[in-house]
């Protein structure tokens, strides 16, 4: 993680390292169920000029151009760094961080669905 908890911040990013292509896809689709816009689609990883590695994203406000909300992106590639940024309601960011690691731990692409 970066930062590790306790250390200074000085942006609204948050890195975590997952581990493999399975953890941040699930990460990814976990955090998706608890957005505003959007929250019954599943990200798919893409092509997404310039970046070499496909990339998943997860947002429930893209369309209107805004990433101070909660989402999260990630290039598909070694050691599978997920980075989650926003969040404006606390409950809103501690219920997407909550399905978001449901589905990492269960192994799940959605934590809404058995």
């Amino acid at each position: 993680m970066d930062p590790l908890p306790g250390e200074l911040r000085t942006d609204i990013v948050q890195a975590i390292r997952l581990g493999s292509r399975e953890a941040l896809i699930a990460f990814a689709r976990g955090l998706q169920t608890a957005l505003p816009i959007n929250a019954r689609f599943m990200p798919e990883p893409g092509p997404v000029p310039g970046y070499v590695d496909p990339v998943i994203m997860s947002s429930g406000s893209f369309i209107s151009g805004s990433t101070i909300d909660l989402s999260c992106d990630a290039p598909l590639r070694a050691p599978w760094d997920v980075y989650l940024q926003g969040g404006i309601v606390a409950e809103h960011t501690a219920l997407g961080a909550i399905l978001a690691a449901d589905a990492v731990y269960s192994g799940t692409s959605s934590p809404m669905k058995p």
